[in-house]
């Protein structure tokens, strides 16, 4: 990540949390911590590209293991 950048957005969905509403990690826990690695050890690294998706429980489910097991 902090050779090349980022080649892939990570994907969140929006949730409500005691109604809030904040984003909620589907895919991409490696770049994100690579990217919190970076920014406190290399450079900063202020920005993380991120697609929203309108993501049902089943499919943010489903698509969390699609990209653990890539």
């Amino acid at each position: 990540l902090a050779d090349e950048g980022q080649i892939e957005p990570v994907i969140a969905r929006r949730v409500f949390i005691d109604g809030v509403e904040t984003l909620e990690l589907v895919a991409g826990a490696r770049r994100l911590e690579a990217a919190r690695i970076c920014d406190a050890t290399i450079r900063p690294f202020p920005t993380l590209r991120t697609e929203i998706r309108d993501l049902t429980d089943e499919e943010a489910e489903r698509l969390s293991l699609i990209e653990n097991l890539q």
